[in-house]
């Protein structure tokens, strides 16, 4: 198993697990779903018995690797995995999906993809669900946790979220873009914000 995948699988996705099941309560029963930058596609599993269909896209190839793996030795054929870049889905036609799905994405994006990503998210899907870190993170042992692991993701993930954060977080992105929400959950003991888009 790639050590990588096995990273994440182990250490960061079992503390996600409440933010997905906020997504997944916001998703409908028998519903199609993409979802964006879906690292170890842990999310996309989650809703294996709720969704008729799920697409995971992701640019970490060995991620999306194993990820397929585990669908074709279970025999889920009713999820999938590829390689694809979130600012262009032209694949996909407009409102293709019931739901697009995107957790914990967009703080790691740069700046200048934000934009894009949502744009094309919100052009194939009905609704889009959008998780992030919320604004501001409480001070508090989680939130310090949260900057701490931000902090050693990586050059350019640890740049994207001070940006993130600086720019207070997710809601002047969306307002920037004139796009609709409604907070629908937070979690995490405030570190999480879950954004319900309607347009």
């Amino acid at each position: 198993m790639n050590l990588s995948f096995l990273f994440y699988r182990v250490l960061i996705d079992p503390l996600l697990n409440g933010l997905r099941h906020s997504i997944k309560s916001q998703i409908s029963k028998g519903s199609s779903c993409l979802d964006i930058a879906c690292g170890t596609g842990s999310l996309v599993f989650a809703l294996k018995d709720k969704c008729q269909s799920v697409t995971g896209i992701d640019l970490d190839e060995p991620k999306i690797s194993e990820a397929q793996r585990i669908v074709e030795s279970k025999g889920l054929d009713h999820l999938s995995f590829r390689v694809m870049d979130a600012t262009n889905l032209n694949e996909f036609e407009d409102e293709q999906f019931d739901f697009v799905t995107m957790a914990m994405a967009i703080h790691q994006f740069d700046p200048e993809l934000r934009e894009k990503v949502l744009l094309e998210a919100v052009r194939v899907s009905k609704k889009l669900i959008v998780a992030d870190y919320a604004y501001p993170l409480p001070a508090s042992p989680s939130g310090w946790m949260a900057r701490f692991i931000e902090s050693i993701a990586g050059e350019d993930h640890s740049r994207n979220f001070k940006h993130y954060d600086k720019n207070d977080g997710m809601e002047p992105i969306l307002k920037s873009m004139n796009l609709s929400f409604e907070l629908a959950a937070k979690r995490g003991v405030g570190v999480f914000a879950v954004y319900v888009i309607s347009d």
